[in-house]
């Protein structure tokens, strides 16, 4: 049951963070939880109790989005889905665009202001320099993070 629930709160979030279907979310949340071997196509079917074009499909957005993989095994025809060991790697680049997103149009903002020369601009721009800050420490620790991935994954 604990493992049930946890798989339901982590899909809700996947579902927001992801901007996954609700099912391509909890496929992801069953497999972060499950052997690091994989499951077959018809464990997930079962443990999600959902039909099999359903998680066929949502398999396979995961698998575009390269959220997840599959491993064959010798003699076994079936397929075994599990989390992509880049994972993490790109749950934290994706954290990077959004970041760098963030930065762009709060330089944008600064331009604007400064060139338009907008009344009370001055009284705003202390903040903003202090949100710049803020923004530019977050994008050395992801990337810090990122390095720090990228190499245990390289040694494993």
């Amino acid at each position: 049951m604990v493992k049930e629930n946890l798989i339901e709160d982590l899909g809700i979030h996947f579902e927001s963070l992801f901007e996954l279907p609700p099912l391509a979310a909890r496929i992801y949340a069953l497999l972060l939880l499950s052997t690091r071997n994989g499951l077959s196509f018809e464990q997930i079917t079962t443990d999600l109790a959902s039909s099999k074009s359903s998680v066929s499909t949502n398999l396979k957005l995961l698998q575009e989005t390269k959220r997840i993989t599959f491993v064959t095994k010798k003699g076994d025809r079936k397929r075994y889905f599990k989390p992509s060991a880049q994972f993490l790697c790109l749950r934290v680049e994706e954290g990077l665009e959004k970041l760098n997103e963030e930065q762009q149009m709060v330089n944008q903002i600064i331009k604007f202001n400064k060139e338009q020369e907008i009344d009370g601009f001055e009284n705003v721009q202390p903040k903003l320099a202090v949100y710049q800050q803020h923004l530019n420490q977050l994008e050395m620790q992801q990337k810090s993070a990122l390095t720090a991935l990228e190499k245990i994954n390289d040694e494993l």
